[in-house]
């Protein structure tokens, strides 16, 4: 039986040139954090509200970057500046990770794709300052966090 797809509010937050990485329980890889858009529910309500959920930050404001195309989801991707720490509310979220894109952090295959979108979105480059991610350039630079 094939699998249905599904839409998916996907957030990027970044700090001090990184960005927030949630890990759940049944995956081995790091994703963004997000979730399942409810019928009847907006995108960027649904972004809030899983920010919320899974890391406990609040988010103050939101660029829409634009959707991504994967096997099983299409993410509605926004770019947010938030306030609060993180802590881990929900039970299926693990761990989290500060990344700036190296070192061996196991990432999910669409997170790259993602961020790319990201940072060529209209209005996006204030929230997006001094990213910096290249792919496997070797240098470790990833701060995990267990819960």
């Amino acid at each position: 039986m094939a699998r249905e797809k599904y839409s998916r509010a996907t957030g990027v937050v970044v700090r001090d040139g990184k960005v927030l990485l949630v890990r759940e329980r049944r995956n081995k890889d790091f994703s963004l954090p997000g979730g399942r858009i409810h019928a009847g529910e907006a995108s960027s309500t649904a972004v809030t509200r899983e920010i919320y959920e899974e890391v406990g930050l609040s988010v103050k404001s939101l660029v829409f970057a634009g959707s991504h195309e994967g096997r099983f989801v299409t993410h509605q991707v926004y770019v947010l500046d938030t306030t609060g720490e993180v802590r881990l509310r929900r039970r299926e979220i693990e761990r989290y990770a500060w990344w700036d894109g190296t070192g061996d952090l196991p990432v999910q295959d669409h997170v790259k794709a993602i961020i790319e979108l990201c940072a060529k979105a209209e209005g996006s480059g204030a929230l997006l300052p001094n990213l910096g991610l290249t792919p496997n350039s070797g240098q470790g630079g990833t701060s995990i966090t267990r819960r």
